[in-house]
């Protein structure tokens, strides 16, 4: 009886390590089966997180890729090279005038001189002083035809350098100012020389006035004159 407890016993035993062996393969097999591995030997496609590259694919670049860089990094070509600056007469001709001295009635070579003294001798036109009148125009006349030329020459000249058309303009508007003074002296010379009786040395002023301002009031006065004094026929003149 004893011996067969111990046979039964003993085939438990067995048959308990047996099973308790199968589930521990089979445990060992299903947590295998499940285990990802980290690389694929052969596989371009799959990289490791621990074999140095990036796991994005190879069509990707880094943001922080060299080529990136180079690529979108703005050029500091265009940003170094300096705007190009104006030239020097255009800067100067930006900067505010000086007071100019061609106003300036005690400079004998501009503007303002002469026309103060034309004044002057109107007055003493007005006052039949004719000697008087003669010694300030008849130089003054002479000075501001020259004086004309000189401005027209001028004008001519920088009017044919780029650099220099702005001041060419200058000379221009002297030019102007000047000849219509010119034509006001002419127009006292010519009254001066009618007033001694010397209508030949006239009649030349009055020409030049009506040469240079057919159309103005001094030029009509000068035709006027003319028509008095018999040298052309006198007609009703279109104003």
């Amino acid at each position: 009886m004893s011996i067969i407890k111990s046979d039964s016993t003993r085939n438990i035993y067995k048959l308990s390590l047996l099973i308790s062996l199968v589930l521990l393969i089979n445990i060992n097999n299903a947590a295998y089966s499940e285990e990802k591995p980290l690389s694929t030997i052969g596989d371009p496609q799959i990289s490791s997180p621990f074999s140095g590259k990036e796991a994005q694919p190879q069509t990707e670049a880094s943001p922080f890729s060299p080529d990136i860089e180079k690529k979108e990094a703005p050029s500091t070509q265009t940003d170094l090279t300096p705007e190009p600056q104006p030239e020097i007469e255009e800067i100067q001709n930006t900067q505010p005038a000086e007071p100019s001295m061609v106003v300036d009635p005690k400079n004998k070579l501009g503007l303002a001189y002469p026309f103060e003294q034309l004044e002057k001798s109107k007055e003493l036109l007005k006052n039949k002083n004719i000697p008087g009148a003669k010694i300030i125009v008849e130089p003054l006349s002479e000075w501001l035809t020259t004086l004309t030329e000189y401005h027209i020459q001028l004008f001519k000249k920088l009017n044919g350098i780029d650099t220099a058309k702005n001041q060419a303009q200058v000379e221009k508007r002297l030019a102007l100012d000047s000849a219509l003074l010119r034509d006001k002296a002419y127009y006292q010379l010519a009254l001066i020389y009618l007033g001694e009786n010397k209508e030949k040395e006239a009649i030349k002023y009055f020409i030049e006035v009506i040469k240079s301002q057919p159309k103005t009031e001094l030029g009509m006065k000068s035709y006027e004159i003319l028509q008095q004094i018999g040298f052309t026929e006198k007609i009703r003149l279109i104003r």
